[in-house]
């Protein structure tokens, strides 16, 4: 469960913004991060909405001057120290402007230095979670690499968008051992870690073997929806909203809130109702860093 402070940290880091200029796709968003009971926050986020992106990448153009806007929203949950969570956070954007498929160009020229650090060289042994959300005109698709999750409320019903990288989960443990690694009883790889991919995380990924093919593996799942009128909005959180709410329920609590608050003031509400008033009460539930972004559809 780790140590935790006497006392926890409940300010909190929000942040909100909107795109209402795109009729497909208009959204407003709104993030909160709360350190709580660890002694280190570890989380970071992303969110962008303007990314100016061709749109024959992505739907049925041959017209070369014709462009959609992207929207990316990301939520990190670092383990073994801030670095790589923070890594994500200052770097995400710019690494999918590089994408040759994508080719993107921001408005904002956010990002515009290119990827140039080769963690390998850098001593770092932490590692982060990685939840992604992606939005091109009424497409959502969701990349997940980790435990952190998505899910979306679709008229009432919850959708989940990803699905948590666990070493008991046959495919990971498969991967695991094969790549020379075990999980044990308490579900940890090699007894630390309690996930099973992951960015970063650069002890586990030694081996002379492809990268999908590594004890921990940063290679994502991927989630594609087609949006609908009836798509009311997405929750991207770290674990420590998962641990305390199922997805059903954290969809029914941002739905009860979300016609008369903004997904900021849900985002604070929600922290302050699920941190726990003792973690070693609550066997750590409740007692991790939290971060939850809400995009409202």
């Amino acid at each position: 469960m780790g140590t935790y402070l006497s006392t926890p940290i409940t300010e909190k880091n929000a942040e909100s913004g909107e795109s209402l200029d795109c009729p497909s796709t208009p959204v407003a968003w709104g993030v909160v991060d709360m350190q709580g009971w660890r002694k280190t926050m570890e989380d970071s986020h992303v969110a962008q909405t303007d990314i100016d992106v061709p749109a024959h990448h992505f739907e049925a153009s041959h017209d070369p001057a014709r462009h959609v806007d992207a929207k990316v929203f990301g939520v990190f949950d670092g383990h073994g120290g801030p670095e790589v969570a923070r890594f994500c956070q200052l770097y995400l954007i710019n690494v999918l402007t590089q994408q040759p498929t994508w080719q993107f160009e921001s408005k904002t020229n956010a990002g515009n230095g290119r990827l140039t650090c080769n963690l390998p060289d850098h001593p770092i042994h932490a590692g982060a979670t990685a939840i992604i959300a992606v939005i091109v005109g009424r497409t959502l698709t969701v990349a997940n690499a980790g435990d952190s999750r998505a899910v979306l409320c679709r008229g009432g019903d919850t959708i989940a968008m990803s699905f948590d990288h666990k070493p008991f989960d046959n495919r990971e443990i498969s991967r695991i051992t094969m790549a020379g690694g075990f999980v044990n009883q308490f579900g940890r790889v090699n007894g630390n870690l309690n996930l099973s991919r992951s960015i970063g995380d650069l002890k586990y990924k030694q081996g002379p073997i492809p990268p999908s093919e590594q004890m921990i593996t940063a290679e994502p799942d991927i989630t594609q929806i087609l949006l609908e009128p009836r798509d009311e909005f997405v929750i991207l959180g770290c674990d420590g909203i998962w641990d305390c709410l199922t997805n059903e329920q954290a969809v029914e609590y941002v739905r009860q809130r979300i016609e008369t608050k903004t997904p900021a003031e849900i985002g604070t509400e929600m922290l302050d109702d699920i941190i726990s008033v003792d973690p070693r009460v609550t066997q750590g539930i409740g007692g991790d860093n939290m971060t939850i972004m809400v995009v409202d559809l």
